[in-house]
């Protein structure tokens, strides 16, 4: 059991103590295996180390390294901007639809993430009907 850096942290590594926000919600629970896609939660949480035992063989495992891991996470962002800046341009002044649109890109930033292979959503279409007024 050693405290280990979130960005050191690997998939398969198992929690020792349960993960909490600053908020004191629960984010992992003690006896939690990590995943790729659960630290990448963490670090976005703002937890900077997890006390955890190491399973048998996490050398081969994916690690979070903040370089390439913050390129590929800029990359990703890019694109899904890109996508909802269309499919959500009629709403800039709705809270409720820019709310909506900051948790679909979080989670589609996370999805293309966590599955690279996984193709992009279609393109949203230029056009839309007009709404009665």
């Amino acid at each position: 059991m050693r405290w280990i850096p979130i960005s050191q942290a690997a998939a398969g590594m198992v929690l020792a103590e349960p993960v909490m926000d600053s908020c004191g919600r629960l984010l992992a629970d003690k006896g939690e295996s990590l995943s790729t896609q659960s630290i990448g939660v963490l670090h976005d949480h703002g937890i900077r180390e997890v006390l955890a035992n190491e399973s048998e063989d996490t050398s081969n495992a994916p690690r979070l390294d903040e370089s390439t891991g913050r390129a590929d996470i800029e990359e990703a962002a890019v694109a899904v901007r890109r996508n909802l800046d269309v499919r959500f341009r009629k709403f800039p002044e709705n809270p409720l639809m820019q709310t909506l649109r900051r948790l679909a890109e979080k989670h589609l930033v996370q999805a293309k993430l966590s599955n690279p292979e996984r193709p992009s959503p279609a393109p949203a279409p230029n056009s839309f009907p007009v709404e009665p007024k």
